[in-house]
């Protein structure tokens, strides 16, 4: 298992950011050449069997299909991308090309949910955010239709700004949205 950072451009300001330091100050994250560097690397050891892509918001970096092949030509099994879903139109082709360039990976992608909408969007500063998210969920369910390369999930951190609410909108979400699968962080380190 591997987590790559592979950028620190991120389209929101979440309060309980992991890596807000790098957010804040907009690390690039490593180059195309050396992601495949890594992953022909990484191939040399053995069978690697799950890749994350973590950021800031993995979807701002337009190689991304490109950073994608890289573990995908060495036969990866399963490659996961956590997304805010606010990178409108561009996430949805990133996807089409990564399940089309490599179809014996399956791709999670995975869209945070931080609470009820004014929850969310207070934690994450963003205006119209959850909305925006539930939409580009409904999207990615839409592409994973038919396809047995892509899941569709939803992460949700806890936080002190969320603990009391956030279990019942995750029934909420569960309902709703039927994702593949949850994952639930606990907000930890020095978040902003």
């Amino acid at each position: 298992h591997l987590t790559l950072f592979v950028t620190g451009a991120c389209n929101a300001r979440c309060r309980h950011c992991f890596h807000w330091e790098e957010v804040a100050a907009g690390v690039q994250g490593p180059s195309l050449a050396d992601v495949r560097r890594l992953a022909d690397s990484a191939a040399r050891m053995g069978e690697l069997l799950w890749v994350s892509f973590g950021g800031g918001e993995p979807f701002l970096r337009r190689d991304l299909p490109e950073l994608a092949r890289a573990f995908g030509r060495h036969g990866l099994r399963h490659l996961a991308i956590p997304t805010n879903g606010l990178v409108e139109g561009w996430q949805h082709e990133t996807v089409e090309r990564i399940v089309t360039e490599n179809p014996d990976t399956y791709l999670s992608v995975s869209v945070s949910f931080d609470g009820p909408p004014a929850v969310h969007d207070a934690i994450r500063q963003v205006d119209g955010g959850h909305a925006r998210s539930l939409e580009s969920v409904r999207a990615y369910k839409r592409q994973a239709e038919g396809r047995r390369n892509l899941g569709v999930g939803s992460i949700l951190t806890v936080s002190r700004e969320n603990q009391d609410v956030l279990a019942a909108h995750l029934e909420e979400l569960v309902d709703e949205l039927r994702p593949d699968n949850v994952t639930i962080n606990l907000a930890r380190g020095k978040a902003m």
